[in-house]
């Protein structure tokens, strides 16, 4: 449903006949998009609702009264300044135009205005005093934004541009002119609708349509006549019409020639069914917006845990060959003075291997046979590590996968906005899926430049800045947000625990070692291995860590690591 010209037009005559002469009591903003004036008049408290939403922007009177948030927007405090107290003098619609314009006298004799201009994501509500200059804008327009027209508190106000004609002021001499320039090319709704101010889609067809099957200068002429008659009269018949299961689809200040007449249903007050009509399809709105957000992070942390399902089984396959490169690490040992420096490959007889076979172990040619040897049984530690844990994670990571599966089936029945938060919040807490927004930590933040995130900071003997995550969300914070390319990143090395970062100022050669073992021993004391007496810790540069699209906080895959085995610091 478009917010047209002669819709703004019912409901602003309705608005006079309730709001003129009435006190602001209140000025209420739920929301960025929303502004709710209360309005006492005549004994009753009338609300008004003016709303820039992209999607809904429109103005009606309104039953509902949201919350208002604790701390009042700053375009909220300038109402409140400038109008609170103020008298509704007068309520225009200037140029038939989709501009609804509020004059207010306050109690000293001032005045001001208060300008919404309903035009789909380029609306906006701007106060301007007596002499048309801007006071606040709920939406600031900078030239920055855009050249040809600037909201700024300071400037003077300037309408929004249009080439169009006033419908309602047409004289016939200008219409003929209209029709002699153009020959209404095209559709007469398209026509009527490039060149008149308020005229869209649905009020462009209903006049054609009220032209007769072949609309012509004369029949369109009188259709424009009518038009003006009707809203000089404000003699309006609200309707809601229904679609074919008897949903209300539009509803408008009269009937329209457009949908059967059985499908039309008249109401007593424009406001009154604008109000229901925006309750219901803003709400339905919101909750398949909540929805799809929802569905998009389920989707998104079940493909991460299918991701990580099958590379955990990756590693438990992977660990069946810890013992062979064990085998190659021992044969190497025993073999080392006779391994040539710079071989790529040796031939050794495999003494584990009953029939004695010849077994090839490659090598790399820049390392001495010594390192070689170090290489293979670094090698087979971490498989048979990284093997053992992921047998450990394998179950839970499957358990959480079909949880989440389950989550997005019971997802697309929830029918509340407030049930798909509340499953939002329980799978954020567990670390299932991501936060749609920075977190709200309560109590005290912890570091200003951390936004909040329980990240420690520390310094090591030398002076090196070691930053230590907290938790999942403050993790994800520090290697995504806070740390360098080039700074050295710490984790204990597969099992569940802190990601610690050690500031390099792009020199990460210069780190010392006591720095080193240092982030190293504050990472496994923040793991789930800090009750071990000795923990394997893997270190490398941030830029060698990836956070999988989708995968829930915390959870980096990396490379080009180092190991050092490290206790726990106390």
């Amino acid at each position: 449903m478009t917010y047209d010209g002669l819709l703004l037009a019912g409901a602003a005559a309705e608005l006079r006949s309730a709001l003129i002469g009435g006190r602001v009591s209140k000025v209420r903003q739920p929301e960025a998009t929303q502004l709710i004036l209360v309005i006492r008049n005549r004994g009753a408290d009338f609300r008004l609702l003016l709303s820039i939403d992209a999607q809904f922007p429109r103005a009606h009177l309104t039953a509902s009264v949201p919350p208002s948030p604790p701390n009042p927007f700053g375009f909220c405090m300038a109402l409140r300044k400038h109008i609170q107290e103020s008298v509704i003098a007068a309520i225009e619609q200037p140029g038939f135009d989709r501009i609804l314009v509020l004059q207010f006298t306050s109690p000293d004799g001032g005045r001001a205005r208060l300008i919404h201009e309903i035009m789909g994501k380029h609306s906006n509500l701007v106060l301007v005093n007596d002499e048309g200059r801007i006071l606040a804008a709920a939406k600031v327009v900078t030239a920055a934004i855009s050249r040809q027209r600037q909201t700024v508190p300071g400037r003077d106000y300037v309408p929004p541009p249009s080439n169009k004609v006033d419908p309602l002021c047409v004289t016939p001499e200008e219409f003929k002119t209209l029709v002699g320039s153009d020959q209404i090319s095209g559709l007469p709704r398209d026509w009527l609708v490039r060149t008149f101010t308020g005229v869209g889609p649905f009020l462009g067809a209903e006049l054609a349509a009220r032209s007769g099957d072949q609309p012509n200068p004369d029949t369109l002429w009188n259709e424009l006549t009518w038009l003006r008659e009707t809203v000089s009269s404000a003699k309006y018949s609200p309707v809601a019409v229904t679609d074919e299961r008897g949903k209300i689809e539009l509803i408008y200040p009269v009937p329209t020639v457009q949908c059967p007449a059985e499908r039309q249903f008249a109401r007593a007050s424009l406001n009154e069914a604008l109000d229901v009509y925006y309750r219901v399809v803003v709400g339905s709105a919101a909750l398949e917006s909540e929805r799809g957000r929802l569905r998009a992070s389920l989707q998104r942390a079940i493909s991460a845990r299918e991701k990580s399902v099958e590379g955990l089984r990756q590693a438990i396959a992977d660990g069946s060959k810890a013992e062979q490169y064990k085998i190659m690490g021992e044969l190497l040992t025993a073999h080392t003075g006779e391994i040539a420096k710079g071989s790529a490959v040796v031939a050794l007889v495999n003494y584990y291997d009953p029939s004695l076979a010849t077994i090839d172990i490659p090598l790399e040619p820049e390392l001495s046979p010594r390192e070689n040897v170090e290489r293979y049984f670094k090698r087979f530690q971490k498989a048979r590590d990284s093997a053992a844990a992921a047998a450990d994670r394998l179950a839970e990571s499957d358990a959480e996968l079909q949880e989440l599966r389950a989550a997005l089936s019971v997802a697309e029945t929830l029918d509340t906005v407030d049930a798909l938060r509340e499953m939002r919040r329980r799978l954020t807490e567990r670390g299932l899926v991501r936060h749609g927004q920075a977190p709200q930590l309560r109590g005290k933040l912890v570091e200003q430049p951390f936004k909040g995130m329980r990240i420690r900071r520390l310094t090591s003997s030398d002076g090196w800045e070691i930053l230590v995550g907290e938790n999942s969300l403050a993790n994800d914070y520090l290697t995504t947000k806070v740390a360098s390319p080039n700074d050295l990143w710490f984790h204990a090395r597969s099992v569940k625990g802190a990601h610690v970062v050690v500031r390099t100022n792009n020199r990460p050669q210069n780190v010392s070692p006591g720095a080193i073992r240092h982030a190293a021993e504050l990472a496994a004391s923040g793991s789930d291995a800090k009750h071990s007496s000795l923990v394997p810790v893997d270190y490398t540069l941030r830029k060698y860590v990836r956070k999988p699209r989708g995968s829930a906080p915390g959870y980096v895959t990396y490379q080009n690591e180092k190991t050092l085995d490290v206790t726990p610091a106390k």
